[in-house]
């Protein structure tokens, strides 16, 4: 289980910050790459045009005419980091761990967040944007896209910004989704026998529910709109948890080959919101 921590330590870069499309990107606005959502076309690979037309997933994004799953969304929250990290506080620690916003991989439009790690010495090391939890109860849907190498890492954590800075943790460990909580009513360390998806963009939704306070709160996460039953947890004291961390997180070993993830289209509400949404 991962050693408690605040859920973030401010020594390295702090922004909030807002990141145009810049001329050189803009220039780029025509090379299409992007992955299918699960289940359809192409969906175990990124699918790139080059010409701006079609790329045989139903969508034509030639121009920046498009659509995303946010656009228009009714959710109180939606990001597809069009045009920066939008409601979202970065924390990161560059050069060794790295957000950006990023046209090389979408799940939709044209960016993505590029969370990057690269160093390899023993350490730990995070690249997360942070967000006060805006609803109770909490549900976050977002797409990961992991390339297969890449090593066992926090996803997503859930604290508390008081003594005794609880946490209630999602791990993508090799190859399946974990649970890890510490500093709660009760020890929580379970793992799903179900394997999340590599090398194309897999749809997380995690719900997270103070029910009506004490150890009232109950944990439900669902990978590509499959519910994972063997993680639903109940009985939980989750209230004190009022501060949400997204991006990787880990302990790296010596020798760690430096890697790069993306995350796209994270959405909020106080009911289940699905990956079609």
């Amino acid at each position: 289980m991962p050693t408690a921590r605040p859920l973030v330590e401010l020594t390295g870069d702090t922004r909030a910050i807002t990141v145009p499309i810049d001329s050189a990107r803009a220039g780029e606005a025509t090379l299409e790459t992007r992955a299918c959502a699960a289940g359809g076309p192409d969906s175990s690979a990124a699918n790139t045009d080059l010409d701006g037309g079609d790329g045989g997933d139903g969508g034509n994004h030639g121009d920046l005419a498009f659509s995303t799953l946010c656009t228009n969304s009714s959710f109180l929250i939606c990001d597809s980091f069009e045009n920066g990290f939008g409601s979202w506080t970065v924390h990161d620690d560059p050069p060794r761990g790295f957000l950006s916003i990023d046209p090389s991989l979408a799940k939709s439009g044209y960016m993505s967040v590029r969370a990057e790690i690269d160093d390899s010495a023993a350490d730990y090391v995070q690249a997360v944007m942070t967000l006060a939890r805006p609803v109770r109860p909490t549900h976050i849907r977002m797409f990961w896209f992991l390339p297969s190498a890449t090593p066992a890492i926090e996803l997503l954590r859930f604290a508390g910004s008081a003594p005794p800075y609880g946490t209630l943790v999602l791990t993508a460990d090799r190859p399946v989704l974990s649970v890890y909580a510490s500093a709660l009513n009760r020890p929580l360390n379970v793992s799903s026998t179900t394997s999340l998806p590599r090398d194309r963009w897999a749809c997380i939704e995690l719900s997270l529910d103070d029910g009506t306070g004490g150890s009232t709160g109950e944990l439900r996460v669902w990978v590509d709109d499959v519910e994972l039953t063997d993680l639903h947890q109940t009985g939980l004291a989750v209230s004190a948890l009022d501060q949400l961390a997204l991006g990787p997180t880990l302990q790296l070993t010596a020798g760690t080959v430096p890697f790069a993830v993306f995350i796209d289209e994270v959405a909020l509400d106080h009911a289940h919101i699905g990956c079609a949404n």
